[in-house]
């Protein structure tokens, strides 16, 4: 199932399907006070940010659209040298698909990628 699944940076156009992932998890993984904190951070982030996504068929078009189904990012500390995830999350409806640990993997990819953080 994690074949379909893929990893692109963050857009606005994201926002709501981003806070309807966040609505999915609340409140057995978030508590509801939190979502202002996350739209916040959503709407002024300069940290990396991602959402995963899949092909979703809708019935009548010829051609299958994206389907955002978990987002998250990441942040650096102590001059670059220390990373940490920031706002993880999947959609309830995919948990157990392995959509958290393709995101999970796809984070650890892009820090040693794209920065000079050491383990």
């Amino acid at each position: 199932m994690t074949a379909d699944l893929r990893l692109r940076r963050y857009r606005p156009t994201d926002f709501a399907p981003c806070l309807a992932i966040f609505d999915s998890n609340t409140p057995k993984y978030f508590a509801a006070h939190e979502r202002a904190d996350f739209a916040q951070f959503l709407q002024t982030t300069t940290e990396p940010y991602f959402v995963v996504t899949r092909d979703a068929d809708r019935q009548g078009e010829s051609k299958a659209t994206e389907q955002i189904i978990g987002c998250g990012g990441y942040f650096l500390r102590d001059g670059g040298t220390v990373a940490g995830f920031s706002w993880g999350m999947v959609a309830h409806e995919y948990h157990g698909i392995g959509a958290g640990r393709f995101l999970m993997m796809a984070r650890l990819q892009r820090i040693c990628q794209e920065t000079t953080a050491q383990s």
